[in-house]
């Protein structure tokens, strides 16, 4: 007899979560030949960035350890979408790790039925979680400056580029000289 326990990270008790890290909970499955015989809501530890986070501290990956205990006996886990690393290390782990959204019934019975796939696009790069960055960079004599702001969940990061808007004189020579900004 054939046993599997599946772990589905979510927010809402019914969709699969679209970002690993912010899920609060999981739906744990237990699969019998090919019967689901055990349907629980386990609470998953969860890596919150909140305003008194330092996000520049934090290293990918570093929290899964803790946010996978209470689902460490799975051998299969049902991701809407995680960081690189977090993937890595699920995948190292030898979990089976299938990326995929929608309802977690679709998703489940997909499984059963042999037909679920893994969109590996679903897998973010490191600062790059449900809010993604974006820069923009001012040139101003020969230097640019850049700032980064991020929207939604998660933490971005931006990159300012020097766009060269700026001029820069070394001399002034003479009447015909540039006097531009």
């Amino acid at each position: 007899m054939s046993r599997i326990c599946i772990a589905i990270p979510t927010e809402d008790g019914v969709t699969v979560s679209e970002h690993f890290g912010e899920a609060d909970r999981y739906v744990v499955l237990v699969i019998e030949d090919g019967q689901i015989v055990q349907r629980e809501t386990r609470t998953k530890p969860s890596h919150h960035h909140d305003s008194e986070h330092d996000c520049e501290s934090h290293r990918p990956g570093e929290h899964l350890p803790m946010m996978i205990e209470p689902v460490q006996s799975c051998q299969v886990f049902i991701l809407g979408g995680i960081g690189r690393p977090g993937y890595e290390q699920l995948v190292e782990r030898g979990y089976q790790v299938y990326l995929a959204g929608g309802t977690i019934d679709d998703v489940v019975q997909a499984y059963l039925d042999g037909r679920l796939k893994s969109d590996l696009s679903r897998v973010h790069e490191p600062g790059h979680g449900h809010g993604h960055g974006h820069g923009h960079g001012h040139g101003h004599h020969g230097r640019g400056h850049g700032h980064g702001h991020h929207r939604g969940r998660g933490h971005g990061h931006g990159r300012g580029h020097d766009r060269g808007h700026g001029h820069h004189h070394e001399r002034d020579e003479g009447p015909e000289s540039s006097h531009g900004g």
